[in-house]
């Protein structure tokens, strides 16, 4: 009698001890799972954020480094044929501008390259690059702070002005034809600082200083 006892205390376990081990390893799997996805967002909004810190940089290099001069490749044709441009006018490479603009989706980050006649003060851009930032990185949420520009400026002897714009009605054209900082709204000599956030929470902040250079702070 006794043995038969043993024997079916041992048979295994109960069907509610099952159920509770599925439980409990379910729950894990899910808590592993929830802490991967949130490692990797985490991950893709820290390669997002730097990448748009490299292309700050990468605007301010090419309006650095831009041939100051009449010739292809400085939009000389793309001005010419603006009904905004006085045919027969001689343009130059005039700058670049890196915007960032918010959308509900994810902000749209772009370089913009300017030509312009510094004689008339007319400017175009002729040619533009947009950026792909998976995460869908927003600059800016709060009311009226969704669009932030550097503007790279060229002046008639290769140096470079600096310009922060925070303003949509900000027209951009005037200090590029001008060669300067062109009041109202584009503002030389101040810091321009993006508030960057995404869907999950992650949240960041770049600095872009008056000489033009960008860092992340946080």
């Amino acid at each position: 009698m006794i043995l038969l006892m043993a024997t079916r205390n041992q048979a295994g376990f109960s069907l509610v001890e099952l159920i509770l081990a599925l439980a409990i390893t379910s729950s894990l799997a899910v808590l592993a799972f929830a802490g991967q996805r949130g490692l990797r967002s985490q991950a893709q909004f820290d390669a997002d954020v730097n990448k748009l810190v490299s292309s700050i940089a990468d605007a301010h290099n090419e309006a650095t480094a831009a041939v100051n001069l009449d010739g292809p490749g400085d939009g000389t044709q793309d001005c010419l044929t603006n009904p905004a441009g006085p045919a027969g006018q001689t343009y130059v490479f005039a700058g670049v501008a890196w915007s960032a603009i918010d959308a509900p989706g994810g902000g749209t980050y772009r370089m913009d390259f300017y030509a312009a006649n510094r004689t008339t003060q007319v400017a175009c851009a002729f040619d533009s690059t947009v950026f792909s930032i998976p995460s869908a990185v927003r600059v800016n949420k709060a009311p009226g702070t969704g669009l932030a520009r550097s503007l790279f400026i060229r002046d008639d002897i290769g140096g470079l002005t600096v310009c922060s714009v925070t303003s949509v009605a900000t027209n951009v054209l005037a200090s590029f034809g001008a060669g300067v900082c062109k009041l109202p709204g584009a503002v030389g000599n101040a810091i321009l600082t993006l508030n960057l956030s995404d869907a999950d929470g992650h949240t960041s902040v770049i600095q872009v200083d008056p000489s033009g250079l960008a860092k992340r702070v946080n």
